[in-house]
């Protein structure tokens, strides 16, 4: 996110609640999922796909503190 001037316009735009978030990150970008979590997309969504294919998957066991 940006407020500044771009010198080219993004392939894809995304209007979300901070909520659907994480079912993004974890890959669903269908259009019925995308429109049932409140996300309106804008552009080309192939961009979106493009992006998600290179995520990793994430780790449930991750431990993000440890004694």
């Amino acid at each position: 996110y940006s407020t500044a001037a771009q010198p080219v316009p993004a392939d894809v735009t995304l209007r979300m609640p901070l909520a659907a978030l994480p079912a993004l990150l974890g890959g669903q970008v269908e259009p019925h999922v995308l429109d049932d979590l409140g996300i309106q997309l804008e552009g080309d969504a192939g961009a979106l796909a493009r992006l998600v294919a290179v995520l990793d998957s994430p780790d449930p066991d991750f431990a993000i503190v440890t004694p």
